[in-house]
């Protein structure tokens, strides 16, 4: 009878499993280890056995577990352990914001402004972009190609000087009718402002049309000394001429 003996580094335990090892298969092997682990195996986690010379073997199917059930062992260890993150490096390549090169890992590109990406941690300064992920490298030169057949169509689609977030929220106000009330606001707004200055415009005719009266009053028996006093005092106002007609009457 072969046993199997399963790590997991991550609990700081290792588990032996009570049935014969021979005859489990790869997802009986994949339900025990969620059964010890408390939780779904997500791609991030691996099953690996490694032998005495340190070679290792990552089990992801039937086969591979036939190779290790095929072993003259009586007791076969298995580890059960997260991926290490991989670090992806774009050759190259320079933040616009940090000025940091190469850009490590998710690389975000503007799609219209030539020689303008970001690293991840910049990403907040992008916003009136219209930015691309890059995860991998090899992924530049069919996004760019794509993109290159047709920039002249993107460019009117996308305007970097145009902060997208504005444009959504005005987008979402007209869909809601909140732009809709805002335009009768200020339509009302308009209103009441020209209602305003119409009452304005009115006092002001009647009270030039009241003075007109009093200077025609003052002078409707000399017309010759009206134009006379109008030449005499060329530098006063309608307004000023009335008040000195008066005066000189009085």
């Amino acid at each position: 009878m072969q046993h199997l003996k399963l790590s997991i580094p991550s609990l700081n335990q290792s588990f032996l499993y009570s049935g014969n090892f021979k005859e489990m298969s790869y997802q009986q092997l994949i339900s025990y280890a969620e059964n010890r682990l408390g939780r779904v195996l997500y791609p991030e986690f691996q099953l690996l056995s490694i032998n005495s010379e340190g070679v290792q073997l990552i089990i992801d199917s039937d086969q591979q577990l036939k190779i290790l059930q095929g072993q003259n062992q009586q007791v076969i260890k298995i580890i059960l352990k997260e991926k290490e993150n991989e670090t992806i490096v774009h050759p190259n390549t320079i933040c616009s914001q940090c000025h940091s090169t190469p850009i490590i890992n998710a690389r975000y590109k503007c799609i219209v402004c030539e020689n303008l990406e970001f690293c991840e941690k910049c990403l907040g300064h992008g916003q009136v972009h219209p930015l691309l992920i890059l995860s991998k490298p090899e992924h530049e030169e069919y996004f760019d190609g794509f993109f290159k057949t047709s920039i002249n169509k993107v460019k009117n689609l996308f305007n970097c000087q145009y902060n997208f977030k504005e444009a959504l929220l005005k987008k979402k106000q007209v869909l809601f009718g909140y732009d809709k009330q805002n335009q009768q606001q200020k339509q009302i707004n308009q209103e009441q402002r020209q209602l305003q200055q119409n009452i304005q415009d009115k006092e002001i005719i009647e009270d030039l049309h009241s003075k007109t009266l009093k200077l025609s009053e003052i002078f409707k028996l000399s017309p010759d000394k009206f134009d006379k006093f109008v030449k005499q005092n060329q530098h006063l106002s309608f307004e000023e001429l009335v008040d000195l007609a008066s005066e000189q009457i009085l």
